[in-house]
């Protein structure tokens, strides 16, 4: 299995921004199972520095990525029944700003932006927000692995 994690990191550490972007773009919307932080971490885990075209592709691509949910929720006025009222609270309370810490945890991003296509919430503040938080997120990430490699920025 290590070797398998090994393998993985290393061929993601070697995918280019444009590869990154793709696949992240794709992936907010369909569901993949590997997420982008497992891109950036292993491209400081191998290249031991802070990959910040890598990290560009990744905001890049998630903002197509959540431009394409919230126009789905606005245009296709897709409802998750499930969770749509405790999303519609969360906007009620915090406005946009919810979108900030929304991708800033590990809540359901896709699903809040579908749902904030839904309910019309203003796009550019919502995107805004969201690439603010995922930006916010991304970076503390990053520093992290830098810092338990030992490798310093400055």
């Amino acid at each position: 299995m290590l070797d398998f994690i090994k393998n993985l990191a290393e061929f993601l550490s070697n995918a280019s921004p444009f590869v990154i972007f793709l696949y992240v773009s794709v992936s907010f919307v369909t569901y993949m199972p590997v997420g982008p932080d497992v891109f950036l971490i292993s491209k400081c885990c191998v290249n031991h520095s802070f990959p910040i075209w890598s990290f560009l592709a990744t905001i890049l691509g998630y903002s197509i990525g959540i431009s394409i949910s919230y126009f789905l929720g606005l245009k296709g006025r897709v409802i998750i029944k499930k969770r749509f009222k405790k999303i519609e609270k969360w906007f009620n309370k915090y406005g946009t700003v919810s979108s900030f810490i929304v991708a800033l945890t590990p809540l359901p991003l896709r699903e809040f932006c579908l749902i904030a296509g839904f309910l019309k919430i203003p796009f550019l503040s919502f995107l805004f927000f969201s690439i603010l938080g995922l930006s916010l997120k991304y970076t503390v990430e990053i520093l992290i692995a830098l810092g338990i490699l030992g490798i310093k920025l400055l």
